[in-house]
């Protein structure tokens, strides 16, 4: 329901209450499929560019941004596609993609809350 660099994520409804909250410390990291130097593509999903957008525009001014409805479909297109990067948690274990740089940002918290129906 929140996230430290992004702000709240979405709005409980008033039919809904909050049970219990969990904080989670979102490590993320920079993956690509690499065939040369030059990157062209970054796939991301939504949320995770809120996130790193201050790192992109610093590190990749001028990249070709498409967004994904998820971190995994992130990672696939990156799969296909030779000369682009996907940025996706550390613990997401992108298989074929090479780790390129490890937590590219300094603090990121995720708070999951467990709501019910009231």
């Amino acid at each position: 329901t929140y996230n430290s660099l992004v702000g709240p994520l979405f709005s409980v409804s008033d039919k809904y209450g909050v049970i219990g909250t969990i904080d989670h410390k979102i490590v993320l990291s920079l993956f690509g499929n690499i065939n040369n130097s030059k990157i062209e593509t970054l796939y991301i999903q939504e949320i995770v560019l809120k996130e790193v957008i201050n790192y992109v525009n610093k590190k990749y001014k001028d990249i070709n941004i498409v967004i994904t409805l998820t971190t995994e479909d992130a990672c696939f297109k990156c799969i296909e596609n030779k000369n682009s990067i996907t940025i996706a948690s550390t613990n997401n274990k992108c298989n074929f993609l090479n780790l390129l740089e490890d937590n590219i940002i300094d603090h990121n918290v995720t708070t999951f809350s467990l709501i019910k129906k009231i």
